[in-house]
């Protein structure tokens, strides 16, 4: 990748082969490396038009019709322009370009987006911050979604979130529910300013949600203990006829990215979960069974054990190391050939 010269940059699996890809966000258009694996890329140009998607300051993956497939959105800037945003919708691995027919133009000097469900309808909406390079604060957006592939923008004065320093600037936002409550709040991390926490107390018209709390996979022959994380994973909530889809990830992404593995999804009416599907970049799949909803919902494993330890609390003692060759770095796991049993030498 010699030569590339993002400003801003994420991960992302684009083309839904289970293998995180990278996007380079740049003044001159979006550049997308596509992951071979064995940490190998190559340039892709599956977003249609994405050399001309200029001004890119910020991106997010969400599904916003709870289709299964993540869709994405660019906030697009310039100092003293008003940029166009861009939005494609993933249909079957196909992106097609939904900007206008979503209503998500928006245009002016937008810096940062985050995604979440603030008023748990089952349909994932907007919160876009807006620039004006310290020319005096303008309100940010937040955009509804409609539940039928349309947002509308909320006026500024009902979300409450309207700042009283003239001398800040729209910088970084997060989605987050703070208290657990299963409401998703704002932080807001203004230029010129200080932090700010806005807490949501939008009417959820008795919506239910469900928060999904993703741990580390289990260990496999190629994933020691200590060597695993849940970052990447693809998470599923079925719930009623729906499927709500999340990756596990910061909800809104530029030059910086947060470890985010409590997801929040907004289930609507739905009042009990089928199953909640968890697919980890490394191949290995965990499940669960019916659930009930509004509440806290633990996947996977919460613990990390060291070297030469695995199980409940890290008690259980991983034999000793031993024979060659080993595949893939000789991780120190069991594994089986034939019918032998064999261990792998960690390497120093």
């Amino acid at each position: 990748m010699e030569g590339v010269a993002g400003l801003w940059f994420d991960v992302a699996d684009l083309d839904n082969d289970g293998r995180l890809d990278l996007v380079f966000m740049k003044y001159t258009g979006v550049e997308v490396w596509k992951n071979m694996g064995n940490y190998k890329f190559k340039p892709s140009t599956i977003l249609p038009r994405q050399e001309r998607i200029k001004n890119v300051r910020a991106m997010v993956q969400f599904d916003y019709d709870n289709d299964g497939d993540l869709d994405l959105y660019f906030v697009r800037g310039s100092s003293g322009r008003s940029i166009p945003n861009t939005f494609y919708e993933n249909v079957n691995g196909k992106y097609v370009d939904r900007t206008s027919a979503a209503g998500l133009v928006l245009g002016g000097y937008n810096v940062h987006v985050t995604a979440g469900d603030f008023n748990n309808d089952g349909c994932v909406d907007l919160y876009v911050t807006v620039n004006t390079g310290l020319e005096g604060r303008q309100d940010d957006k937040l955009m509804l979604n409609n539940c039928d592939k349309t947002f509308s923008e909320v006026p500024a004065g009902r979300t409450g979130m309207k700042s009283r320093n003239k001398n800040e600037d729209g910088d970084n936002v997060h989605a987050v529910d703070v208290q657990m409550d299963g409401k998703l709040d704002i932080i807001s991390g203004s230029m010129n300013s200080t932090w700010r926490y806005y807490k949501n107390t939008t009417p959820t018209d008795n919506n239910h949600w469900i928060i999904v709390r993703v741990g580390a996979p289990r260990p496999s022959r190629w994933n020691a203990s200590w060597l695993r994380s849940e970052m990447g994973a693809l998470v599923r909530v079925f719930c009623g006829d729906q499927i709500f889809t999340q990756r596990v990830n910061s909800p809104g992404r530029s030059h910086s990215a947060s470890h985010y593995n409590m997801l929040h999804f907004g289930l609507g009416k739905c009042t009990k979960v089928k199953k909640i599907t968890v697919h980890y970049v490394n191949g290995i799949k965990a499940a669960t069974a019916s659930t009930l909803v509004d509440r806290i919902k633990n996947v996977g494993l919460f613990f990390r054990c060291p070297k030469g330890f695995e199980g409940a609390q890290c008690k259980k003692r991983v034999p000793g190391c031993s024979a060659n060759p080993c595949p893939r770095m000789g991780l120190c796991e069991i594994y089986t050939r034939g019918n032998s049993r064999r261990f792998c030498k960690l390497p120093a």
